[in-house]
């Protein structure tokens, strides 16, 4: 399959073309099955949340590069971006979700969480589309999509914080060995390992740092 297409004088990168129907089979498979009666309250806040990481991402190339997309601004929005532009829209989804649930009075931990667990499966069904159109073949493909799964499964199932925390931190250590030995493009880039170890180290700070304020509040 080609990796564009060319419909009249717009050119469409394939790969957002499988994004798109990822997000949105792992959208209703989400919110019209796991979480139906969540639908109304934090359907809006994914579904805006990975409509916004999409704009995000290819507009930040405009952030990164100011000098090219100065001269040729048209030209840096259709340019894909990379990894930096890719961490940068997560962080400033987060935010944003963080800011519309102190403002509108919902849960931002389960906000966080459902966003994280419609991501794993949107992933999945990302990696495995490109698979059957034939832009990824490689047997760390298929790891990944376990991992996936797995981490999607463990944010659907388990409710307490400290469980939901050793999940991320396992997904990330996963990741992030499996991204030194099968470097894999993670939804239209290359990640760094140490992005995912970043978020495994994190994930352990936040399960030592509630395992001692437990300890001492139990005293």
């Amino acid at each position: 399959m080609p990796q564009t297409l060319e419909l009249g004088p717009l050119l469409i990168h394939t790969d957002w073309i499988i994004a798109a129907v990822s997000a949105v089979l792992a959208y209703f498979i989400f919110f019209f099955h796991f979480f139906s009666s969540e639908r109304k309250t934090y359907g809006p806040v994914v579904s805006t949340g990975l409509l916004a990481f999409f704009v995000i991402f290819q507009f930040s190339t405009l952030l990164m590069h100011p000098t090219a997309a100065f001269r040729d601004p048209l030209a840096m929005i259709a340019f894909p971006g990379g990894a930096a532009e890719w961490i940068l829209s997560g962080i400033i989804i987060i935010s944003i979700i963080f800011f519309q649930g102190r403002k509108h009075g919902f849960s931002i931990q389960t906000g966080l969480v459902r966003l994280a667990g419609c991501y794993m499966l949107t992933t999945f069904f990302y990696l495995f589309f490109s698979r059957v159109v034939g832009f990824e073949d490689q047997v760390g493909s298929v790891i990944y999509m376990t991992v996936h799964v797995l981490a999607f499964w463990g944010l659907v199932y388990l409710r307490s914080l400290s469980k939901l925390t050793t999940v991320v931190f396992f997904y990330g250590i996963a990741s992030g060995v499996l991204h030194l030995y099968y470097p894999i493009e993670t939804y239209f880039v290359f990640l760094p390992a140490s992005f995912f170890f970043v978020i495994a180290g994190l994930s352990l700070i936040g399960l030592v740092t509630a395992f001692l304020y437990e300890r001492k509040r139990s005293r």
